[in-house]
């Protein structure tokens, strides 16, 4: 039997009981227009600034609760109101709405408080963008990323890959 975009599909990449993320910014704690990291770092464009010049959630906007914005605020300024969540499904989230934590502070091994070392902190810092620009990317940082690319660990330095770049516009459009 041939599945179907309603019994078989839908649930999977469309659920229906899922429910936006909600963060709000402490205007007390929040530096406003000055600082505007939020607004910034939000791949969604989900934040505006409100009449006090105080981010403020759009309405009726998504926010998948990545936690960007909340990561890059220096002030703390803001807050988990509700996680990003799905009741039922394929993607339901278990056991509940995912709390949002910070890293713990790093530790040596007597237990004492240390520093991230620059692979931690590449690592934290990482986020996953989705909303790109038109403007293409300029052919010398195309290169710089396959060379480091080529330099990746491999098994036994094997190095199995090939490299296809492609530029073209239309074409990329075309092949999707």
């Amino acid at each position: 039997m041939p599945m179907t975009w309603e019994k078989d599909l839908k649930p999977i990449y469309s659920p229906d009981d899922f429910h936006w993320g909600k963060l709000k910014a402490d205007p007390d704690k929040c530096t406003g227009e000055k600082c505007g990291l939020c607004i910034e770092n939000c791949p969604f464009d989900t934040w505006e600034i409100d009449e006090n010049y105080i981010p403020k959630m759009k309405e009726n906007w998504p926010c998948f609760s990545c936690y960007n914005c909340m990561v890059a605020c220096p002030e703390d300024a803001i807050s988990i109101i509700e996680s990003y969540h799905v009741d039922s499904g394929f993607w339901k989230t278990l056991p509940g709405p995912l709390p949002a934590r910070t890293p713990l502070e790093p530790r040596d091994a007597e237990g004492k408080s240390d520093q991230w070392n620059a692979v931690e902190k590449v690592i934290f810092m990482r986020r996953s963008v989705r909303n790109f620009s038109d403007k293409p990317v300029p052919e010398h940082l195309i290169k710089r990323v396959l060379e480091a690319g080529r330099f990746a660990p491999s098994a036994e330095n094997t190095q199995p890959w090939k490299f296809i770049v492609v530029t073209n516009k239309d074409f990329k459009k075309n092949a999707i």
